[in-house]
């Protein structure tokens, strides 16, 4: 047995840790409006999925990447068999061919993205300007020119894992953000129903429903889309003084 296929039969069955709880929510795609929090990431990416159809540069990446302490999953040698790795073992991020049979490295790199937000860096043989900007598609985050120094590999794949952590905190942020609005569009609407079908004082409708929602243990927004969806507050729910 090889180096890599040792590998591959010790992680290929292996759950991925540091974003299982995310994995859950990949129809999203696994999270894009709630990304997996930054604190959940670890500050190095640990499982790396290998695809490279050249059997002495796969096994060149994999010996490089276990000197380097990663956990290896693969290589895979298409694009396919790459894709069925991913979603089998869930790696923390993929290393993959530009050019592979059965589906290429760049639409390899986007699906994985969308269905679960696994970062790539693409490897490619070529720098010329066309494939440079084909690989700004979703989900790549590094593009590494053929044939690769381990200096060079370490380097590319902690500056992709960095930006695919900064990429995940601002979209976190975005999507609070959103959230936040969306509840307090909900608050208004239903302290402004309360005014005007109930005569309530607008300061009176507000105490009524943040204590509703203190007594009852639940967010403010609940309260209020209850409001909107009923008209009046709950028969226990009475105007705080």
């Amino acid at each position: 047995m090889n180096n890599s296929e040792s590998m591959n039969t010790n992680t290929g069955s292996t759950q991925r840790g540091s974003h299982s709880g995310a994995a859950a929510s990949a129809s999203t795609p696994r999270h894009h409006d709630g990304w997996a929090p930054t604190h959940r990431l670890p500050l190095r990416p640990e499982r790396i999925l290998i695809a490279e159809d050249e059997h002495l540069v796969a096994t060149e990446l994999v010996l490089m990447l276990a000197d380097l302490k990663y956990t290896i999953i693969g290589p895979a040698a298409d694009g396919m068999s790459a894709l069925q790795m991913a979603h089998k073992s869930l790696p923390d991020m993929a290393l993959l061919d530009i050019r592979m049979p059965r589906k290429d490295g760049l639409a390899v790199a986007e699906q994985l993205y969308k269905d679960l937000a696994i970062p790539t860096v693409i490897l490619s043989a070529y720098a010329d300007a066309e494939y440079v900007e084909a690989a700004k598609r979703g989900g790549v985050f590094a593009y590494l020119v053929k044939p690769v120094a381990e200096g060079q590999l370490r380097a590319t794949v902690e500056l992709a894992w960095q930006r695919y952590r900064d990429s995940m905190e601002a979209q976190a942020e975005v999507a609070d953000l959103r959230r936040r609005l969306e509840e307090r569009r909900l608050v208004e609407q239903a302290k402004w129903r309360l005014v005007s079908e109930k005569q309530m004082a607008e300061p009176d409708a507000l105490k009524a429903m943040q204590k509703l929602a203190r007594d009852r243990r639940v967010s403010l927004a609940q309260i209020a889309q209850t409001v909107i969806e009923t008209g009046t507050l709950p028969k226990d729910a009475e105007p705080a003084t």
